[in-house]
Order: structure tokens, then sequence, then C-alpha cells
């Protein structure tokens, strides 16, 4: 069952990315690309696990919790990502001071712990599921 739920949620991480990249109208490299598909991916299997199961089953797995938590995590961070907003004389992109900063700082930081926070979230729940304490969990 684990594995079902890592495929069903790596395949909706995937296709998410690869839609949000394709639209975007900044050319986005792998360094950005990789973060977000992670958030993505760690989001919806944490997700999907503690969701109640609702919607039809794809191999005995109901899919459509992780498929609706992954778009609303999409979303978010396809409207968290910078260039949302213009700049007054100085662009974003071109200025390596940027990296350095520390709202820069605090999102990566933000981003790493949320990280954690999600497969944490996924090994209790997959603890819950195996060992039968709690319901469907």
């Amino acid at each position: 069952m684990v594995s079902l739920h890592l495929l069903f949620s790596f395949s909706i991480a995937a296709l998410l990315v690869l839609i949000f990249a394709s639209i975007s109208p900044q050319n986005r490299g792998w360094q950005q690309i990789t973060p977000a598909f992670l958030l993505i991916l760690f989001a919806t299997w944490a997700g999907g696990i503690w969701i109640t199961p609702v919607g039809p089953l794809l191999l005995g797995v109901p899919w459509l919790p992780f498929a609706a938590v992954g778009l609303i995590v999409a979303l978010l961070l396809m409207g968290l990502r910078p260039g949302n907003y213009r700049t007054s004389t100085q662009s974003v992109r071109t200025d390596p001071a940027i990296l350095h900063d520390a709202p820069t700082r605090n999102a990566i930081n933000f981003s790493i712990a949320l990280l954690a926070l999600l497969l944490i979230a996924t090994i209790v729940g997959h603890y819950f599921l195996f060992t039968g304490s709690v319901g469907y969990l």
C-alpha cells in the first residue's frame, strides 16, 4: 500500500509540476523546479493519507484526496513564486545579492522545515495505517 500511495503521489506531483512549469512565463531550471516538486510530492503523499478516502478507487487506492491536495499545493506555490510583481528598476533575477538576503534565507528555511514536517506526517500516517490503530489510517 505504501508503494501505491507513493506512486500516486509521485505521478500527481510530476504531472502538476510539468503543467505549471510549461505554462509559467519564466524559463525555470531544475534548481527551481526540484524544491517545488518535493513540496508537492510530500504534501500530496501526506494529504492523501490523512484525508478521509473519497471518490473512485484506482488499484484499490482512493486517488481523489491525493489529486485534490496536490492541486491545492501546486496552485499555492504557483501564486507564491517570485516574479508575480513588478520591480521598479532592478531585476530580481540579475542581482546575485538577492540570493543572500534575509527573505530568501527565510523562504529556504521554511521550505526545508515544511518538507520535514510533511515527511513526519507521512511516516506517522503510514504507521497508523499498517498497525490498524485508527480506522482507515
